[in-house]
């Protein structure tokens, strides 16, 4: 088995980039500073809170935005040919644009409507990254703030889920600033994220200053070096599980070609600061790529389960972009290579044959005072047969005694174009994990939420009854549900919401 020490020592050396730097370089503009922390998702307002909402069709009316009115896009990177991510990224910023109706009266500005140009001079929010796309638009409408987003949020942009509110103003004044944030699901393998962002305040007689902004980060293209090569016959995977090590390999052609093809198909993470999980030591793996068992490995890639679930890679010696998605595929090699989960089919899973228990004192704690909590649920195989499920749960909130229906919207964990779920067969003892998300203070009415749960009931896809599981939470109305995966500890971050 070739020494992977070399090959360690050189992926622990990889020094993080200045993105910081990189991206006051290329992005036009006033400055964006890191501040105490780096968080990817910049947030200009005083208070944002998350919600959830579907999307809604209905009929609609007054003014249909233009893509070709107001100020011209503003590109953080310069396209490069006409099929390149950026300039996809501009058409999808476009297409958004389009979707959007407003209530009836509003006209289109050129600029900030006179008297709002010191509030509406930048979005109430935006994604620390140089490759993005933001198309800017002015509105004059009749009606205060409030009623204004309250229609729009009445008459939803196609395809769109509510996915941010919130509120800003001098302290000691109250709000004067109202905004919405609308995001779409992503199938596309060039784009990371599209939403609009509306902000508006009140302009004398009666009306109010709207900002539109269409925003699109786009994804780059990979190259020679962020790709394991074909024809890797020999492979050797070192496990890391909180500082215990275990090594195994293998030659099989299917399992090696299996893992080169979900490398392959990661996405290239997007430069920028990035707000991730809390990061757990161990839930690594660090997979070889040799030609054959007597020659040095020509990629090594390591793939982080926890924290931002970077994945890195290095090609004949040469380092590689980092790539997102690195729980997918420290599971894929889990599964492969330690035969974690049966390959094989199972009969789905009877209520009998599971437990179900939560992790509040556990992964919770890591979030306390970040305005969201994070709740992971364990499943485990009680009985003594393999047995198959995965999807999202579905779930009531059980409030002074008494189980009562929430708001639920479900997300894809990792990135935005990854699968959204993965059928799963557990073996006895085997286990299976998903993680709810929720606000813990509401951030609107700037006050706690108003009731907190002292468990919920859990219904398992494909389950026909619900299971108690104990799990205090604070309950604004609205939760975000995650898939099952694979393992006892999900702590992944979502990255979209998927309709249904």
């Amino acid at each position: 088995m070739p020494d992977l020490s070399d090959h360690l020592r050189a992926l622990d050396r990889v020094e993080s980039p200045d993105l910081w730097g990189e991206i006051r370089s290329r992005r036009p503009g006033p400055p964006i500073e890191p501040g105490g922390s780096a968080l990817r998702h910049v947030a200009l307002l005083a208070v944002v809170a998350l919600v959830s909402a579907g999307a809604g069709a209905g009929i609609w009316a007054g003014l249909k935005t233009s893509a070709t009115t107001g100020p011209s896009a503003v590109v953080v990177a310069p396209p490069s040919k006409p099929t390149s991510p950026s300039n996809k990224a501009v058409k999808e910023a476009e297409h958004l644009l389009s979707l959007l109706r407003l209530p009836p009266g509003s006209k289109p500005s050129s600029g900030p409507p006179a008297g709002s140009a010191s509030q509406l001079r930048l979005p109430f929010s935006s994604v620390a990254t140089p490759d993005q796309v933001d198309l800017t638009r002015y509105f004059t409408v009749p009606g205060a703030p409030v009623a204004v987003l309250a229609w729009v949020e009445a008459h939803p942009p196609t395809g769109g889920s509510l996915t941010e509110s919130g509120t800003g103003g001098t302290a000691g004044a109250g709000a004067s600033l109202f905004a919405l944030g609308f995001g779409w699901p992503v199938n596309s393998a060039s784009i990371e994220s599209a939403q609009l962002l509306l902000e508006a305040v009140e302009l004398p007689g009666r009306q109010s200053a709207l900002r539109v902004d269409s925003q699109v980060v786009w994804l780059p293209e990979k190259n020679k070096a962020d790709l394991v090569p074909a024809n890797m016959r020999y492979l050797t995977a070192t496990f890391d599980r909180s500082g215990a090590r275990q090594k195994t390999e293998t030659t099989s052609p299917s399992v090696i070609e299996q893992l080169r093809r979900a490398i392959d198909n990661l996405p290239i993470e997007s430069p920028g600061a990035q707000s991730c999980p809390v990061y757990l030591p161990g839930g690594t793996v660090t997979l070889a790529f040799s030609p054959s068992s007597t020659e040095k490995p020509l990629a090594v890639v390591r793939a982080d389960k926890y924290g931002c679930g970077t994945v890195t890679i290095m090609v004949d010696g040469k380092q590689g972009r980092p790539l997102s998605g690195g729980p997918g595929i420290v599971a894929l090699a889990s599964r492969l290579l330690l035969g974690q989960i049966s390959p094989k089919a199972a009969a789905g899973c009877l209520p009998a044959q599971l437990h179900l228990s939560s992790d509040h004192s556990g992964w919770h704690a890591n979030l306390a005072a970040m305005g969201q909590f994070v709740e992971t649920f364990t499943v485990t195989n009680v009985s003594s047969s393999d047995c198959s499920l995965g999807g999202w749960p579905s779930l009531q909130a059980v409030v002074a005694g008494k189980a009562e229906t929430v708001k639920t919207a479900r997300v894809r964990q990792g990135a935005p174009g990854a699968k959204t779920w993965t059928m799963l067969t557990l073996r006895p003892g085997g286990t299976a994990s998903f993680d709810i998300y929720g606000a813990d203070w509401d951030a609107v009415k700037n006050r706690s939420c108003p009731a907190e749960t002292s468990g919920f009931l859990v219904t398992l896809p494909g389950e026909p009854t619900a299971v108690s599981v104990t799990a205090p939470e604070p309950d604004c109305g609205s939760f975000y549900v995650a898939p099952l995966i694979a393992g006892s500890a999900d702590h992944q971050a979502w990255s979209s919401v998927v309709p249904g």
